[in-house]
């Protein structure tokens, strides 16, 4: 069944596509930032025998000893959903493109959501959350001050994130959304899950070897995040407007062990 819903009270969003360019390039907007994007640059993981984990801990561990506190009570992704993976391409090809935006391109969203991911983040870290405003929902936006006010400092640090750290990503749900049950006004969500490793795009850059068992090895463990970022944005004929994040959680995988 495809993920159809009721969405109250949405907020504009601020990250779009405004138009092509040559046939290897495209501009997207984010804020009042102009994005030139490389076509073909973006690969979507293979979806098979992956499946969605959460940590079933029953007792909260005090926040100080955790790495990385949650900024978020929604629940952790870490993983597509092979039959998620399945709904996503059919909202994307049989009702977005052909009924709602036929120029819409999924892979150009993710790659300009890296360059959203990267900006928001580093602003967190810095509680520079004057510069996110528009960008992020304002429900999330006082949400996120309240969560990030409690961080120790280290912990704050952590929350920065280079797009060229961002090792693997992928749209882990698509959703298209009436506001009300008679109201012709749509929207589409997109909640993206980003794999990242703090010093890999440096390792790449000169031509590092990347082990294979990296993720089990303890030294690069406490280097290893994951994102979950939720995007929306209206798609009402005739109104164009821009992307929004209404949900942002980072975390460790190390945090989460038993």
């Amino acid at each position: 069944m495809l993920s159809l819903g009721i969405c109250r009270n949405v907020r504009r969003a601020n990250l779009r596509e405004i138009g092509k360019c040559t046939k290897s390039e495209a501009i997207v907007r984010f804020g009042n930032r102009y994005l030139r994007l490389e076509a073909g640059v973006v690969s979507i993981p293979q979806m098979d025998n992956l499946n969605q984990y959460r940590s079933y801990s029953t007792e909260p561990k005090p926040q100080q000893n955790i790495r990385l506190p949650q900024l978020s009570d929604f629940p952790m992704l870490f993983w597509p959903n092979f039959f998620k993976s399945i709904r996503n391409f059919i909202l994307v090809h049989m009702v977005i493109k052909p009924y709602m935006d036929n120029e819409f391109n999924l892979q150009e969203f993710v790659a300009a959501s890296k360059h959203a991911v990267s900006r928001v983040s580093r602003a967190l870290a810095m509680e520079e959350y004057e510069s996110l405003e528009g960008l992020v929902s304002d429900e999330l936006l006082a949400d996120l001050k309240s969560k990030i006010s409690n961080f120790a400092l280290r912990q704050r640090t952590r929350l920065a994130v280079e797009k060229e750290d961002i090792y693997m990503c992928f749209p882990y749900e698509v959703g298209v959304m009436f506001k009300d049950e008679d109201s012709k006004r749509r929207f589409v969500e997109i909640t993206m899950i980003y794999h990242v490793m703090t010093g890999i795009g440096k390792m790449r850059a000169e031509g590092e070897l990347i082990p294979i068992n990296i993720g089990t090895m303890p030294e690069y463990q406490e280097k290893m995040y994951i994102l979950n970022y939720r995007f929306i944005r209206e798609f009402t004929s005739g109104v164009q407007t821009p992307w929004v994040i209404n949900m942002i959680n980072h975390f460790m995988p190390i945090d989460n062990l038993n």
